[in-house]
């Protein structure tokens, strides 16, 4: 069960990076961005489940599910959809982190593999937290309310 961790690497980078960069700089909307992003860490993510049993199992559907709702959430412009959706991807970012966790914790070697996991479990759990904000924020607006803007 080694994964080769450079292609979550490589999704979560571009959520993190690019995806943002390019909604900046309105290379594409920021619908569009909200389906890249989800799409790409789910199909990635799912990549770096496999082998590994009921987990995989778990993820599939979940992703299944997180792809049909963001779908729907677009095409409904239903914001209650998109934190459901947000929330899909949560529980999909916590079951890929428990994997990569296990993964490198649990092993007896030090590989370049290793560290590019332990990368992957730093960036998801950053993700796992911008998402919460993300729903805490919808759900209790103003939750922020007091933070000063850097200008």
């Amino acid at each position: 069960m080694n994964n080769n961790f450079s292609s979550l690497l490589v999704a979560l980078l571009i959520f993190v990076i690019g995806i943002p960069v390019a909604s900046d700089l309105d290379l594409i909307s920021l619908q569009m961005s909200r389906v890249l992003g989800a799409f790409s860490l789910l199909a990635v993510g799912i990549w770096s489940l496999r082998g590994a049993g009921r987990l995989y199992s778990a993820g599939m559907f979940v992703a299944i599910i997180g792809i049909i709702l963001n779908i729907l959430s677009i095409v409904r412009q239903d914001d209650t959809l998109h934190i459901i959706t947000l929330l899909a991807l949560f529980i999909f970012l916590l079951l890929v982190t428990f994997n990569t966790l296990r993964q490198v914790g649990f092993s007896d070697d030090i590989s370049l593999n290793r560290i590019v996991g332990a990368i992957c479990i730093y960036l998801l759990l950053g993700v796992i937290w911008s998402i919460a904000y993300a729903v805490l924020e919808f759900l209790q607006p103003g939750s922020f309310k007091g933070l000063t803007e850097m200008v």
